[in-house]
């Protein structure tokens, strides 16, 4: 398994069994072995250790990164991006993060599932450059994806 890959899953485990949870669920841990296994789970502790050392903004897009990933996404899409990011910025429960873009995004007009989804998606791609990520939950947990959705919405044009 790629040790970039455990770094991306070390960045929002709980724990090390989280971790490995989070990889199950995915489908890679299927047919190994025990002491492969347990190599994961020594290279998950490696993993969070380091990221302790070097920060967790090592996993996340910069600035420029994340506008340049919203400009491919509908002017609607962005809009809730922009809200449900000033909601978290206000301080809201990372627990009610899924219902705040339910909230935006159908006040917004995206209310088929699908159209909500893109929201979520305006997200992965702007903090983490990829189509999907760890719950959104997990991720406004971190002070520095915090950080980084300010400068974000700081530096949006009418935001």
């Amino acid at each position: 398994m790629p040790y970039y890959q455990l770094v991306r899953v070390a960045a929002w485990m709980t724990d090390v069994e989280d971790g490995l949870a989070m990889l199950k669920k995915q489908g890679k841990l299927r047919d190994m072995e025990e002491w492969e296994i347990a190599e994961v789970r020594r290279r998950l502790v490696m993993a969070r250790n380091w990221l302790r050392e070097v920060g967790y903004t090592a996993v996340l897009q910069n600035v420029d990164q994340a506008l340049k990933a919203l400009e491919c996404f509908e002017e609607e899409v962005v809009k809730a991006f922009v809200e449900v990011s000033r909601r978290i910025l206000e301080g809201c429960d990372p627990s009610e993060v899924g219902r705040i873009v339910r909230e935006v995004a159908e006040s917004l007009g995206l209310r088929k599932r699908r159209e909500r989804l893109q929201v979520y998606r305006a997200f992965y791609h702007a903090l983490l450059g990829e189509d999907s990520g760890p719950p959104l939950r997990r991720l406004v947990s971190r002070p520095e994806v915090r950080e980084l959705l300010s400068k974000i919405i700081a530096r949006l044009p009418a935001s």
